[in-house]
């Protein structure tokens, strides 16, 4: 089993005793390894490593973009939400004008007053001063209509 470990009984004796003694947390983690038998790449001076630290530099560029991309993204989305919801409250929007449109057509041709009587109730509970007042009337006489009891 010795022999699988690089460099001799020696370099490993004191440690494999820390061990069985339970101190095995006390002792340096890779003791007595030499940088030749170290596995990470930077620790072999001999080696080329700057293309591989290059490609680790490029992969946290590559997730910081996405990183710094996400907020971007997201009130694109928000904005395409608002679009879309727009889009449709102005659909709607104009097709009930011209319902009212088409409905005040049909009143004025129709009724024998040419709703004259309709522009005299519009004006009357737009009015500041009678509105209000017109408007009590009409929650009074509501009222009145109303079973009590319930």
């Amino acid at each position: 089993m010795n022999s699988l470990r690089p460099g001799g009984p020696s370099r490993h004796e004191m440690s494999d005793n820390e061990m069985m003694r339970g101190y095995g947390a006390m002792m340096p983690g890779g003791q007595g390894l030499s940088n030749r038998n170290d596995m990470g790449l930077a620790a072999k001076v001999e080696s080329e490593h700057q293309m591989v630290q290059q490609a680790n530099y490029k992969m946290q560029q590559a997730r910081q973009n996405m990183r710094d991309a996400l907020p971007g993204q997201q009130v694109a989305q928000q904005d395409a939400m608002r679009e879309m919801t727009l889009g449709e409250s102005d659909k709607q929007n104009k097709l009930q004008t011209g319902l009212n449109a088409l409905m005040a057509n049909i009143i004025e041709n129709a009724t024998p007053s040419g709703g004259k009587y309709l522009t005299e109730l519009h004006a009357t509970t737009a009015d500041p001063v009678a509105g209000p007042e017109f408007q009590s009337r009409l929650r009074k006489g509501q009222a009145l209509g109303v079973p009590q009891g319930y």
